[in-house]
This record gives structure tokens, sequence and C-alpha cells, in this order.
């Protein structure tokens, strides 16, 4: 068997003596180039930050750590994001961040849409367990246990409304009886004074499900859900047509405190009393990559929805997958799943908590969204929606990380009673994350025109053999191929593939494109 080298020795001298041929003995420059083996046209990734430990707070940090060395050291970005999220959906709709030091009104839930990019083989799935099986525990063992009784006392509440809604019709019945109008007009307006109870029954996180179910979910459910999808194209791909959803889920994210209300024909209307989703979910880069070229250039998608999923989505560098074979460590689980049953405590409190930065910290934040402005107006158009939300992401990563820190130190059998100030160290945390955040957004957003750019090449490549051994500018043009119609395109191409070593330019006996003997083997 021939060995590589050997068959390049080979084919070389068959290629010069073709070129001999054709050009009459002259060969020229071709007659010294040293071939190598041409590199694979891949998208370059942008280069990203690393996961750093001290992100996260000192009472989940191992817990997190450790998830991901059991999943054969996979990265643990994604288990650390799964948990910051997981966070701010338990607490949802009972909590709030005031970023601004004067504007109260501007008020923030923590609530974050969120997508973890990776290859099949990049164990996403079983990261994201991480966040999500702490809100399963919560599930189980308290938030079960409290939808029973709530439903239980709703059924009471329930028998008292309507018992005295009756005996209100009742008396109004025998005034009109009696021929006494107006006072039965004004009995019956005690009917609009009488508050219909309502339940609280939550289901922390939904699986799939439909709009209809959502929102049925989430009338008795003031605190908002996760939804988790798996795979989130799915989900993305049921939406893409439906501008209704789409304009639903918009608003779950802002977490607006207006009632929401549904109409429906032919049966009863849903109001929601406060529309609040959190979003979690893996996504392949080479769906992530048709979903941005889609984005570009189709009305109906250009909504802002995937701009806010890509506010804190991930795609990391792989790690280096090895065999681990090691068991829980129970008492670090069991440690976090305490922290978030104190933090669950937050949604059976009334009314909603509200959280502002201490004077150091405010300053700090002040200072760096100011900059942040000037930030999104120079930047490129790409990221200057990611920019200009960056404001309240930032708050509300702040928001989480500190009752993350406040739970962590918390006594377990205790009232939580988190300090509603956060702290200059969490602020600064926050803003490391967002600095973070931008490098991943920058190589998701990336993929679009890296493979924009080598699209021409790829035309190119893929009719190479056509075109050996040797090829002109004018041959190539008079081909008229698919994505090589125009000279910029095809000028593109003759670059990449140089770049690359699939061809060489030669400018003797005439200006020619050499193509590589080994890209023929």
């Amino acid at each position: 068997m021939q060995s590589p080298i050997n068959l390049l020795n080979m084919f070389t001298r068959s290629t010069k003596k073709k070129f001999k041929e054709t050009n009459k003995g002259e060969l020229s420059d071709s007659e010294n180039i040293q071939w190598q083996v041409p590199t694979p046209l891949n998208t370059t990734l942008l280069p990203v930050l690393a996961f750093e430990a001290e992100m996260l707070p000192e009472g989940v940090r191992n817990y997190v750590i450790k998830h991901a060395l059991r999943v054969n050291n996979a990265p643990v970005d994604y288990a650390a994001l799964s948990v910051i999220v997981a966070a701010g959906s338990l607490v949802g709709g009972s909590v709030e961040i005031h970023p601004k030091k004067n504007d109260t009104e501007w008020a923030l839930a923590p609530n974050l849409f969120s997508m973890i990019i990776g290859e099949p083989s990049a164990q996403k799935t079983p990261m994201l367990k991480c966040g999500l099986n702490l809100l399963d525990f919560v599930q189980k063992v308290s938030i079960n246990k409290i939808n029973i009784v709530n439903s239980s006392f709703h059924k009471l509440q329930k028998q008292e409304y309507e018992a005295q809604k009756k005996s209100i019709n009742n008396e109004a019945e025998e005034l009109i009886q009696s021929g006494e109008v107006e006072q039965a007009y004004n009995v019956l307006k005690k009917m609009g004074e009488l508050d219909e109870p309502g339940q609280i029954i939550r289901e922390v996180t939904i699986n799939d499900a439909t709009i209809e179910a959502v929102l049925d979910g989430l009338q008795t459910n003031p605190h908002g859900s996760l939804i988790f999808r798996d795979e989130i194209n799915g989900w993305l791909k049921a939406i893409e047509q439906r501008e209704l959803e789409r304009s639903l889920y918009l608003e779950a994210f802002d977490a607006s405190k207006s009632p929401y209300v549904q109409k429906r024909i032919g049966r009863e209307d849903v109001t929601v009393p406060r529309l609040i989703l959190s979003l979690l979910g893996g996504i392949q880069p080479s769906v992530i990559l048709h979903l941005l070229s889609s984005s570009n250039h189709s009305g109906h998608t250009n909504d802002g929805l995937l701009e806010r999923l890509l506010q804190v989505s991930i795609y990391p560098d792989k790690t280096h997958a090895y065999f681990v074979d090691e068991a829980p460590d129970h008492a670090e689980i069991e440690n976090v799943q305490n922290i978030f049953l104190t933090l669950f405590k937050l949604t059976q409190k009334k009314g909603i908590l509200g959280f502002k930065f201490m004077d150091d910290a405010q300053n700090v934040w002040s200072e760096w969204s100011a900059k942040l402005i000037q930030k999104t107006k120079e930047a490129d158009v790409s990221l200057q929606s990611f920019y200009g939300k960056n404001h309240a992401t930032c708050a509300k990563i702040a928001l989480i990380l500190h009752l993350l820190d406040e739970a962590s130190n918390a006594e377990t059998n205790q009232e939580f009673n988190p300090s509603e100030v956060i702290n200059l160290k969490t602020v600064e945390n926050a803003i490391g994350w967002m600095t973070y955040l931008e490098s991943h957004t920058k190589r998701i957003l990336a993929l679009v025109s890296s493979k924009n750019e080598l699209l021409p090449a790829e035309f190119l490549f893929n009719n190479l053999n056509k075109l050996a051994p040797k090829f002109t500018r004018q041959q190539l043009s008079q081909k008229n191929w698919k994505g090589l119609n125009n000279k910029e395109d095809r000028e593109l191409a003759i670059a990449e593939l140089i770049k690359s070593g699939y061809i060489f330019e030669v400018s003797k006996p005439s200006k020619a494109f050499i193509v590589n003997p080994l890209h023929q083997l």
C-alpha cells in the first residue's frame, strides 16, 4: 500500500506532466509549490470567556462543579446557568429589583430566557438537570403540599362566596316582588363589593404544553413558571408563525403586573393576574444558525423574541471529556436543596418584596449602565438590541445572586427575611456575568456572518474537481455556477481556498490557479 507521501509524489509528477502537455513544457511557478494538506473549511468560532467558579455564590458553587464533573467533565457553564435561571424562576413574581436610585417605577422580576448551545454530544440535557432537579425537589416537597391546602381552602371560600351572593340575590328578589325596585337595585350593589376568592395552585416547571394549557396554569399562579424544552428548537418552530403566541411570550418576558386576558369564542375568557414566564432549553449550533439567518431575512420573526433569548445564552468551548464514575455528594445536594426551599418561602409572603442597591453598588451599576448606553450607540446593529437589554439583565442577575447568597446564610427552619439592599461585591459579580455573556453572544451572532463569508468558498470547493488541475478567473466566471455568479463572490471564494491551501495562484506562464493535488487524492 502506498503512503500518502508517495501518493502525493506520484500525483504531483502526473500533474506536472499534464501541465507541461497543456502549457508546451512551461511549468515555471507551479514547479516550486510545496504542497501541504489543506485545512478544512470550518467556521471559525470567536473566543469566549471561560466560566470562573467565583461567578457563582459560594453556597451553590461546589454543587454545580461536582455535577459537571460527574457528567464526564461536561462544560460547567451549562450547569451554572441552569441553577441561575431556576432560582430566578422559583422566586418569580414574589420579588423585584429597582435598579435606578430615583426612578422607583422601573421594577424587574428575575425571570430569564436562556439557551445553552452545543453539539448533540455536549451533554446539554444532563447538565440542565443541575437546576431543574432543584425545582422538581421543591415542587414535590413543598409546592404540591401547599397546592392541596390551597385547593381545599379555596373550595370553602368559594362556598361562602356563593352563599353570600345567593343571600343578596334572594333579598333583592323579595324587594322586587314587593314593588321596591330601587331598594332591590341598591341591595344588588352589594354583589359588586364581594371579592371572588382566587386560589394559588402552582406548577413551577412546564415541560411541554399548548399556550392554552400554559395560560390555564398561570391563572392560579401569580409567581410564574419555567418552560423547559430539552431541544428549544421545537418550541421556536411551534410559535414561528403564530404572532399571538409570540406576543404573549414577549409580554411574559417583561413580567407586566397588568392582567392578561385571552378572549375565547364559545368559552369563558381566561384572565391571568400576572403573566410571567422563564424559559430554558438546549439547541444545536446548526439550528441556531438557521434561526438567526431566518430572523435577519424575515419580518414576522424579527420581533425581538430571539434577541431576548440571546441575552442569557451560552456557547462554551468543548471540555476535555473523560469517563467519570463518582457517587453524588448527597450532603452538598441537600445543602442546595435547602437553599432553594428557603428561596421558595418568599413566594408565601404577601405582596412583592422590593430590592435596591447599596449606595456604593448603585454608583458602580449606574456608571456601568451609562457607559453601556454609549457602547450601544457605537455597536454594530446586530449587537445593539443585545446591549439595549443588558441594563435589565444585569439587575436581574444581581438580584438572583443576592438571594442565593442570603438563602445560603439563612436558618432552614426560620422565616426568611433577606436583606433588601444588594452589596457592591454582588453587583460587580453581576457585571462580570454580563462581560462573560457578551463574549458568548458575539460568538453566537458571528456564526451567521462567518457562515455567509464561507458560502462562496463552499460552492467553489464542491466544484473544484471539475476545474482541476488548473483554472483561470475567466474559466470560473464562464461556468456560471450557483453562488459564484458575481465577481465579488468568486474573489471571496478564491481568497478563502488559497488561505486554506486548496489552490495556489501562479503568474507564469500565465495567471492561473493550481488545484492542490492532495485535494484530489
